[in-house]
Parts: C-alpha cells; structure tokens; sequence
C-alpha cells in the first residue's frame, strides 16, 4: 500500500537567486530559519530583530554586537551593523567579550560619526580595530514602506497639523513632506497597503512658491489634486517622504 511521507528539506543554489516580481511584496523569501551557525543563511528578519547582529548605542560612542553563537574573532572578520541611532566621534565596538575596539571611518580617522540612523554599515577587523568599508545604505524607518528603490512613505497619515508643523514632524524622522510626484506614484501602487490615501486631502511639499498656497492631493481618489487656499495654517492631515541613497 502506497503512503505518504510529509517531511521537510533543504535546498543549495549555486548561482544567483534573482527575484523578478514587479511588486516588492512579492519578491520575499519565507520560512528561513533563524542562524544557529556562521555558515548558516541569514534572513534579514533575523538582521533587524537583533537575533545576529544589532547596535545598541551608550551614550552615541559605543556598538555593542550582540551575537548567538561563539566565533573567534579574527583577521578579516566583518560584521554589518544597523544603528537606531546618530553616533559621535571616537565611536568604538565590543562584541560582548569586555573588549572595547576603535571603529575608523573609511578615510582611516577615528571620526565615525558617518554611522547615521537607519543605516546598515560594513565593518571588518583588521586585527586591532573594526574599520567601515563604505558609507552605509537605508533603509525605511519603521512605520514606513519602501515604494522603490529611491523612497519610502508612511503607511498611515499623521493626524491632522498645519503646514509648518508637518513639515518639522516629518524632519524628525529625518524625511520630508512628499512631493507631488512621490505622494501620486505611492497612491497608484495598490500593493503597498497605505491605509486612507484618498480620504482627505493631504499636504504635499508643493507649495508652488506661493506663501500661503500649498498644493494637497487625495480627497477622493489618487488623481484629486487642488491648492489650499484658506492659509497655509490651515489643518491637515499628511505623510511623509523618506530619500534613501
């Protein structure tokens, strides 16, 4: 008699995975378990869960990497590090051994204060030190999702505020109120999940050079553009614009 056998199994390609989906959303990867190894795959999940490698800062100057299994550090070894913080100069790197070591910047100084938030560094050891390969790339901030390769935009508008103070709110995350053109693209793309797009007008950037005329989109559909005309104090709701590099 001919039964089946449920089981699980494990799969290694020798050439480069390429994910050709046109939604971001559907070129993802699931069910990868967490590292238990250094050989072993490393989800990016397990990268901003802090399950391998996450800085956590004292004070702005110091990276503690918080690893779950034993290596020995040595000549070459390289870690990327993802900071939820700026850090100041003289930044230095401990790896939860009660070993402090100097972090130097790309140009060979000890003025690190390149590692900025939201940013994935590359750093390797040189034997004495853990120096930055190159400047780090972002990635969106929480509570925002990647709308291409160039921004990110909030998922929910922010509650309602005048002009000027959603301009400051959104320079808090280090990000911007959209422009035109990046709030209308976002709003086109059904497959990011942006919660009441087109419920009620929203600010944009585009204030036309006018002082009290700002241009606001989305009462009703992702086409539904007019001006404000009754001062840019008015309150509205908005989102906003992250640029990554």
């Amino acid at each position: 008699m001919l039964c089946c056998i449920t089981g699980f199994t494990q799969v290694k390609i020798n050439h480069n995975l390429v994910m050709t989906a046109a939604d971001s959303m559907q070129r993802t990867i699931t069910g990868l378990a967490d590292p238990a190894d250094t050989s072993d795959l490393l989800p990016v999940r397990t990268l901003l869960t802090n399950q391998l490698l996450f800085s956590e800062t004292n004070d702005n100057d110091t990276l503690e990497a918080n690893l779950p299994f034993s290596f020995n550090l040595t000549e070459g070894t390289m870690l990327w590090v993802f900071s939820n913080f700026n850090t100041d100069n003289n930044l230095k790197l401990t790896t939860n051994q009660s070993v402090f070591y100097p972090v130097i910047n790309a140009n060979g100084t000890s003025d690190t204060n390149c590692i900025k938030q939201n940013e994935i560094e590359l750093l390797i050891y040189n034997g004495s030190s853990f120096q930055e390969m190159f400047y780090g790339f972002n990635i969106c901030p929480q509570g925002y999702v990647e709308v291409n390769s160039s921004y990110c935009i909030q998922i929910n508008e922010n509650t309602s505020a005048n002009y000027w103070n959603a301009i400051l709110d959104c320079e808090r995350d280090n990000a911007k109120l959209c422009s035109w053109g990046e709030w209308y693209y976002a709003c086109q793309r059904t497959g990011l999940g942006l919660n009441n797009i087109t419920n009620n007008w929203e600010w944009t950037e585009s204030a036309n050079n006018h002082a009290t005329s700002v241009l606001v989109l989305g009462n009703g559909s992702c086409d539904t553009a007019g001006e404000n005309n009754t001062q840019v104090t008015a309150l509205r709701t908005y989102r906003c614009c992250y640029r990554k590099k």
